[in-house]
């Protein structure tokens, strides 16, 4: 007997199409689907002509993608292509197989490669799936099966009855269970300047709100730079981006035309490594400055800065800075369904902030002192702290005192233990924590001020918002109000390169503090709140008329 493993190769399609499922005019339409290890399955005996089949079975495996390298690395790019190199061949950690794989295949595969019982996973069909491969299926089954069905061919589960289509031997989803297709919108100040960013940022700070405003504003600030003749120098931090990036290909551009180009590139940002390293390659065959920042230190923050000779009153050919600042990754695929803020400024102290950080990362030299911004591993943490005990002081001097935070995760326990304080001091909080959360609010005594939700719907909340009432309560004008590209976990405050940016502009303060912040915190649709049990419980799960912020968002004008 002979056991043959059969990998198969990301190139092909995860189902295929089988034509001519139905009858009449729509005979033709591919609506039935087989997965690509069924058909498999069913070629074995041509690929084994002299052999029967016995036995046959669906796998996943799981392995250990983790890369190690030493901190004194001294080739940082060599070591990790290295490593990733042996990824793929890292120990399995999780083993899958179909439900109905016969027990002695499946403890043959078990031996083979050796595994423990406790890791492997027996699944049916859906267990194993990987489900962005359901995305393109559902884009071409759902127009084909729902195209002008009246709302009376729909069962009460909002999907089609398959009686009413003779194509169909199932149901598939209607279009009810789909988002409407919407189009971000440019910002208001962009066409009143004609497309000029940098005239748009010295009228003033322009904040962006993703995905519901276009990341366009932000790929046009580096194609704007990389053509502008006045541009001298940019400057930028890569953690993420797509595989065809437009924001690199400015990059690139902008080098071959002459202007000083660094790109600060994180290496170790994990599943993008390999990408990383070949836009880093490009980058630097188009003569642009790469930097791989430190190999203990992860480069976390989203920050830019364009270097540009104006004339002034005063002086001519003068360098002024302008920075982009972002929530977010210059990642123009996930800037479609992540929320994210983007502020885009000149204001001076802000630029020489940024100027420090850059030096920082690239030449390892801790700057004295930053003028606005916060910068971990050195002074975000300690910056947070005192925000937090000045709102205890508040309390105390039976001031109004509140807290709202918008994070991905609340889990380092030095910074829940100063919310804890706060809310024994009299300070009300409450967060919006999109994923883990390890407070507990609502325990007499301890947390009993805070709450904290979880907002889950179309879009992915990823911002990172906090606001300090400063004696004022919350919402307020006169609030003290950053974004951040850190989670409050050891691993952002301690071991990567974050920043926090407070929020100065007087419109900008007014986007985020009485629409972004209070919309969230209106959410009833699409919130869960949090018990002091550690279980969420939705707010309005019947209520077809709950407020949505996102429904909000996409119905406003910018």
């Amino acid at each position: 007997m002979k056991l043959a493993f059969f990998s198969l190769p990301p190139q092909i399609p995860r189902f295929l199409a089988i034509p001519g499922g139905g009858q009449g005019t729509d005979a033709a339409q591919p609506l039935r689907f087989l997965a690509s290890e069924q058909v498999l399955k069913l070629f074995i005996p041509r690929l084994f002509p002299s052999y029967r089949l016995v036995d046959a079975g669906n796998l996943r495996l799981n392995r250990d993608s983790e890369v190690e390298i030493a901190e004194e690395a001294e080739d940082l790019v060599r070591s990790y292509e290295t490593a990733l190199s042996r990824r793929q061949r890292g120990s399995v950690i999780r083993l899958v197989v179909n439900h109905a794989m016969p027990t002695g295949l499946r403890d043959l595969v078990m031996r083979e490669l050796e595994m423990d019982a406790q890791d492997v996973y027996a699944a049916n069909w859906v267990g194993y799936v990987d489900f962005m491969a359901v995305i393109p299926l559902l884009a071409e089954l759902i127009p084909a099966a729902v195209k002008n069905y009246p709302a009376s061919n729909l069962d009460s589960n909002l999907a089609l009855k398959p009686e009413s289509n003779p194509a169909l031997n199932r149901s598939v989803p209607a279009p009810a269970l789909q988002f409407p297709h919407f189009t971000p919108a440019l910002p208001p100040r962009l066409r009143d300047h004609e497309g000029d960013m940098f005239a748009v940022m010295r009228a003033g700070d322009l904040l962006v709100q993703h995905p519901y405003q276009s990341f366009d504003t932000v790929i046009r600030f580096f194609d704007q730079a990389a053509d502008d003749p006045a541009v001298l120098a940019i400057k930028l931090t890569l953690y993420r981006t797509s595989n065809d990036s437009p924001i690199v290909k400015a990059l690139i551009k902008a080098a071959q035309n002459g202007k000083a180009v660094t790109a600060l590139v994180e290496v170790k940002a994990r599943f993008d490594e390999e990408a990383n390293i070949r836009w880093a390659k490009n980058l630097e065959q188009a003569g642009a400055q790469v930097v791989y920042g430190f190999p203990a230190l992860k480069t976390h923050a989203k920050l830019a800065m364009v270097v540009r000779r104006e004339d002034t009153p005063d002086r001519a050919n003068t360098p002024r800075s302008y920075v982009h600042i972002g929530t977010g990754n210059y990642h123009p695929i996930t800037a479609k369904t992540y929320t994210d803020v983007s502020l885009f400024s000149c204001d001076p102290r802000l630029t020489r902030d940024a100027t420090r950080i850059f030096n920082f990362i690239a030449s390892h030299i801790q700057p004295e002192q930053l003028e606005l911004m916060a910068l971990s591993p050195l002074t975000l943490r300690q910056r947070l702290l005192s925000l937090i005990e000045d709102e205890i002081a508040q309390a105390r001097a039976g001031r109004p005192a509140a807290i709202w935070l918008k994070l991905n995760a609340l889990v380092d326990p030095e910074m829940i233990a100063a919310l804890y304080r706060a809310s024994q001091a009299g300070v009300d909080i409450t967060g919006v924590i999109r994923g883990l959360c390890c407070l507990k609010p609502g325990i007499k005594d301890l947390s009993d001020r805070i709450e904290i939700r979880s907002l889950v719907g179309r879009f992915l909340e990823h911002g990172r918002i906090v606001c300090f009432g400063a004696g004022y309560g919350l919402p307020s004008a006169q609030a003290k109000l950053y974004i951040s590209s850190a989670d409050w976990m050891e691993r952002n405050l301690n071991r990567r390169i974050e920043i926090l940016v407070p929020i100065l502009d007087e419109t900008a303060h007014r986007i985020v503090m009485d629409d972004i912040m209070q919309h969230n915190l209106r959410d009833q649709a699409q919130s869960w709140r949090l018990q002091s049990d550690g279980q969420y419980r939705r707010l309005a799960p019947d209520d077809e008329d709950a407020f949505s912020c996102h429904n909000y968002f996409l119905g406003q004008v910018f």
